[in-house]
């Protein structure tokens, strides 16, 4: 996302395997969300601003969005659970980082 002047609103990034991530350079506010191993959200940040730093110890990946509130966040999280049991995750979570744009996230 980094200089991506306007994300889309329903656009997200996954990185895998990740535990921080920073915004230090971005132009806009994001939503991070941190998941563990079973993708369960562990931890949100809303609207995170520019120019910051953000990790989670226990995250396995972390998926940033344009900025949402905290109803979305949660729909986000319920969505990523649904997938996961539609999807085999074991060869995703073990090819190393992975970027990759999720187009309608939520």
């Amino acid at each position: 996302m980094l200089g991506s002047k306007n994300m889309q609103a329903r656009q997200a990034i996954w990185l895998t395997p990740c535990r921080s991530v920073h915004t230090i350079g971005m132009h806009q506010s994001i939503s991070i969300l941190f998941l563990n191993h079973r993708l369960e959200t562990i931890k949100t940040v809303v609207c995170a601003k520019p120019g910051r730093v953000f990790w989670c110890a226990q995250a396995r990946s972390v998926i940033e969005t344009a900025c949402r509130q905290t109803d979305d966040l949660g729909t986000i999280s319920i969505q990523i659970q649904a997938l996961t049991r539609r999807i085999d995750m074991f060869e995703y979570l073990h090819v190393g980082r992975i970027k990759t744009r999720i187009q309608d996230a939520a």
